[in-house]
This record gives C-alpha cells, structure tokens and sequence, in this order.
C-alpha cells in the first residue's frame, strides 16, 4: 500500500522534476499515487541509470531525437522487357503440361504493355469451341497463352531455334491436345493452330 502520509525525502536537481503518477487499479481517494523521478533525455543518456525516491524505480522518458531524413533519390529505372524476355526466362514459365500462364504478367513480358489489351482477348476461333464452362473457358485461355508464347519464341528467338525446339514442341502438343478435347475435329487441328498463330502475330 502507498501512502500520501508521509513524503519523501526531497531531492534537489536541475535536470529533474517530480511526476505523480496514479496506480491503475488504484481507487479514486488517492492513497495510491507514486512518484516518480523523470530524468531528462541528456542526463539518461551520460549517466545511464535510474534512480526513484523511497527507493521506487524512477520512470526514465528518453525523448526521441528525430533523424535527419535523406533527400529523396529517383527511383532506379526497371530494365526494359527486352532485357529480361530470353528463351531461359520463357522456358522458367512453361507449365508441366506444356501450357503458358494467361495472366496479366505474362502476357505483358511477352507481348509488352502496349499489346496486353489485345493479348487478353481470345481470337472468335477459340470462343466457339467447346461449351461456356469455367472449365472450358480456362482451358480456353491457357491454349491462347501458349499460342502467343509459341509465336513470340518464333519471332523473337528465329535464330536459337535449338535452344527453344523441344519446349515449343511440348507447347504444341498441349494446344493440339486441348483443341480437340474441346471438340474440334483432329482434321481441323492443324487449320486452327495456323489461324490461331495468325492472330497471335499481329500482336509482335
């Protein structure tokens, strides 16, 4: 129990000064309040230690000294799409099955920004296979992808065809595969591919 009674013992410092402070769970009548010493953030700081009254530990406030804020630097300028896109970094997106991401980061690093838009929307060849099932329109999207990143290896890759051959052909297989589960006609797969790498090159 704390009492008001009887005060402390006082003490004299320039760089001190005396805070009441009330318990919480004290009552309203006062019997609980403490002192405490507050140190200055100088003295803290040279002297290390803390020192109370009565033999209570002093609450020490160290005030914060703000640091000086650099000035703001331009950002690092990203390296361009043509600096990343490689048949190393094509093949890193390939997915087991053959297939490519039809995402927006995707198609972007493939065909750039400016042919996202375009690249996003399906040839009508695509759109009336099959039925409207988000199966369906999922497989839809992943053989649209892989076309547009078969023919990007085409366009942009023509002389290291040796170092993308097997993974364009993994790719093919899937949209060969996928067409015709679909329901397009194995006689018509090969019309469809080409038309579908017709469109996908006006993108490049």
């Amino acid at each position: 129990m704390w009492s008001t009674s009887v005060s402390p013992p006082t003490r004299f410092h320039p760089a001190r000064r005396v805070l009441r402070v009330q318990s919480p769970s004290s009552s309203d009548d006062g019997d609980s309040d403490r002192d405490y010493e507050e140190e200055t953030a100088s003295e803290s700081r040279a002297s290390g230690s803390r020192r109370g009254f009565g033999g209570l530990q002093a609450m020490v406030i160290h005030t914060p000294v703000a640091s000086p804020v650099p000035p703001s630097s331009p950002l690092m300028a990203e390296p361009s799409r043509a600096q990343n896109l490689s048949v190393e970094s094509i093949a890193r997106a390939q997915n087991f099955n053959g297939s490519f991401p039809y995402d927006d980061n995707h198609l972007q690093f493939i065909v750039g920004a400016d042919g996202i838009s375009r690249a996003r929307e399906l040839p009508t060849t695509l759109k009336q296979l099959g039925g409207m099932s988000n199966a369906q329109e999922a497989t839809k999207m992943l053989i649209w992808a892989t076309v547009i990143t078969f023919v990007c290896l085409q366009k942009k890759f023509g002389r290291e065809k040796d170092s993308w051959e097997m993974l364009a052909e993994k790719a093919k297989e899937y949209i060969e595969k996928e067409l015709v589960e679909l329901g397009l006609e194995e006689t018509l797969v090969a019309k469809t591919v080409n038309e579908l790498e017709s469109v996908a090159s006006a993108l490049f």
